[in-house]
């Protein structure tokens, strides 16, 4: 389930209005996370004759984009993402180890690295050793990276 292509977003009646005021039938647009095309959608409607580039990190949503919109370059880029995982933060997020390794390792596509082990090319963290390295709070910062 994609909770943004469930329910449209509060943000998406300003973003039409200002679509509608800055393009011409000819522009050219990049959308970056298309993710189910919601606005990719608006950009083709009103730019017909413009050319678009999507860029989408979940594979699956990439082939959909593309699929749904051929006049469309759609590219499923699998991005380099630096983030922070660790006490404090996860707890009043609501996010765990195993959640954010599945999302990023099984929805995207990515491995996760502690960024000392990545620069000196060491294994990534399967989600047990990602679970140890929160437990033992060996740092907030990591890699995910394909």
């Amino acid at each position: 389930m994609n909770v943004l292509a469930d329910a449209p977003r509060r943000d998406d009646e300003p973003l039409t209005e200002i679509l509608r005021r800055i393009l011409s039938p000819n522009d050219n647009c990049v959308d970056v996370g298309c993710n189910v095309g919601q606005v990719l959608e608006k950009i083709v409607s009103l730019a017909p004759r413009g050319r678009h580039f999507a860029f989408e990190a979940l594979p699956s949503l990439a082939s959909d984009a593309a699929r749904r919109f051929p006049t469309v370059t759609v590219s499923a880029a699998r991005p380099f993402v630096y983030f922070e995982h660790g006490r404090g933060g996860s707890e009043y997020y609501g996010t765990t180890p195993e959640l954010i390794h599945r999302f990023l390792c099984t929805d995207c596509g990515l491995q996760i690295w502690r960024p000392p082990d990545w620069i000196l090319g060491q294994a990534p963290l399967d989600v047990t050793a990602f679970r140890q390295a929160y437990e033992r709070g060996d740092g907030w910062n990591y890699l995910a990276a394909p």
